[in-house]
């Protein structure tokens, strides 16, 4: 690069100069300085850059273990080209941010951001995350985005019981234990429900229990005191969400009769 620096002459051989040439044609004493442009770098103008971000997108909501998938658009408003990148705060669950992008001046891009929601989370549970794309060219430039997530509620039951076959003497009372667990992520009343037994059967109506508790339910089964050996009858318990009634859960408990054998002695009278 070849850099040339013009010069003018200066008058005087000593401080002060003034550029100009001292007579003496045909060969004139020049006192020459230095004169020219005076080159100032210049601040990028306010803006050059600038970035826009969808305005705070609509709350999701989904079932825990689940992925939820946001898609966003990001300008640059600047007049130069320009890279963002992204980065997110305030938030706890597993988030996958955009990947930077690089965008001409005014144009747009859409960028996808997931969120995960825990497989423990309970219904109602949120998460909100603060999304910020940031101009690389100006890291005071940048523009911000509220995304919230919500945890649904999720129903079900489990249901299993000590042991499903039971024998007694007619006319005794056989109990059996069933361990009835709420596998939702929301408190929930179930309703226990006794069918098909010709026998009588008793149960509580009704349980309640907290997100992933459980709780003991005492079934009764009276045998009939006419009740002959061997004779059988089933009860079928079946509990059910009063929420969603579609999730339920179902046991099948089979009772027998056992008559007791005894055996008669009878006095032997000796005679002579």
């Amino acid at each position: 690069v070849i850099w040339y620096v013009p010069q003018m002459p200066k008058n005087g051989a000593s401080p002060p100069y003034t550029c100009w040439t001292v007579s003496g044609e045909p060969n004139p004493e020049t006192y020459p300085c230095f004169s020219g442009p005076m080159f100032v770098p210049v601040q990028p103008d306010a803006t050059d850059h600038g970035v826009g971000l969808t305005p705070d997108v609509a709350p999701q909501t989904a079932a825990p273990g689940s992925t939820v998938s946001y898609s966003l658009a990001i300008t640059n408003t600047g007049s130069l080209s320009d890279t963002f990148t992204f980065s997110a705060s305030g938030y706890a669950w597993d988030v996958v941010l955009p990947a930077a992008v690089t965008l001409a001046a005014e144009a747009s891009a859409a960028v996808q951001l997931t969120v995960t929601v825990p497989a423990e989370a309970l219904a109602g549970a949120t998460d909100a995350l603060v999304l910020t794309a940031t101009s690389a060219g100006d890291p005071a430039v940048s523009a911000s985005t509220v995304i919230t997530t919500t945890a649904a509620a999720v129903y079900g039951v489990e249901m299993s019981a000590a042991s499903l076959i039971q024998e007694g003497a007619p006319g005794s009372v056989i109990t059996y234990t069933l361990t009835i667990s709420n596998s939702g992520n929301i408190s929930d009343t179930f309703a226990l429900v006794l069918s098909d037994s010709q026998w009588l059967a008793t149960a509580p109506n009704s349980l309640s229990l907290e997100a992933g508790a459980a709780a003991v339910a005492v079934v009764s089964v009276t045998i009939p005191a006419t009740a002959s050996n061997g004779q059988s009858d089933s009860v079928t318990v079946t509990v059910t969400s009063l929420a969603a009634p579609a999730a339920t859960a179902a046991v099948t408990l089979q009772t027998t009769a056992v008559v007791e054998k005894r055996l008669l002695y009878l006095p032997l009278i000796l005679q002579e």
